[in-house]
C-alpha cells in the first residue's frame, strides 16, 4: 500500500482507473510474493484501504507528538507516519476477527462511516461536511476479496462487495 497513489495529489483523483473509455494505468504496480501455506492474501479497494488513514479519521501529525498541523506530502517524515499509522490501523482490524477479515473490514467501514450517513440522510440537500474529526471516515464503495494460500487445495476464500 506504501505509494498507492504516488500518481495522484488530490485524494478526488484515485491515481488510475480500469474502467471507462481510456483506462488509466498510472497507479499500476505488479508486486510478486513467495506464498508459504496458510498465507491470508486480502485485496482491497480504496473504499476500505482509505478509511484506514489517518487523514480520514481526523488525526493530524500533532495528535502521535509531531510539530505539524497538516499531513504535508512533501515531508518525508509525516508521508512514513501516515503510512504506519495506516498499516497499524489495518492490522488491528485483521487480527482482532482473523477468522472473518471481509466482515470485519466490512463492519469497520460501516460504523466508522455512520455519523456522516446519518448525516445525509437528516439533511439530503446538504452536503456533507467535511471534518473528518466529527465525521470520520471516507464515503466510497468497499471491495474485498480474502483468500488463503494452500498449494494442496483448490483457493477457498470469501468476496464480499457493498455499494
Amino acid at each position: 500500500t506504501e505509494g498507492s497513489r504516488r500518481a495522484s495529489h488530490v485524494a478526488s483523483d484515485p491515481g488510475g482507473r480500469l474502467g471507462g473509455k481510456y483506462a488509466d494505468w498510472r497507479n499500476l504496480a505488479v508486486a510478486v510474493v513467495k506464498l508459504e501455506p496458510n498465507d491470508i492474501i486480502i485485496g482491497c479497494s480504496d473504499g476500505i484501504h482509505d478509511n484506514f488513514d489517518p487523514v480520514h479519521l481526523g488525526c493530524i501529525p500533532k495528535d502521535f507528538g509531531y510539530q505539524e498541523d497538516e499531513w504535508d506530502a512533501q515531508k518525508r517524515h509525516l508521508v512514513h507516519l501516515r503510512q504506519e499509522i495506516l498499516n497499524k490501523n489495518l492490522v488491528a482490524v485483521v487480527e482482532k476477527d482473523i477468522a472473518n477479515i471481509g466482515r470485519a473490514f466490512v463492519s469497520y467501514v460501516s460504523n466508522l462511516t455512520l455519523k456522516g450517513k446519518l448525516f445525509m440522510l437528516e439533511n439530503p440537500t446538504a452536503r456533507r461536511p467535511n471534518n473528518y474529526k466529527e465525521y470520520p471516515g471516507k464515503d466510497d464503495h468497499v471491495s474485498v476479496v480474502v483468500f488463503t494460500y494452500d498449494p494442496a487445495k483448490k483457493l477457498r476464500g470469501s468476496f464480499f462487495i457493498r455499494k
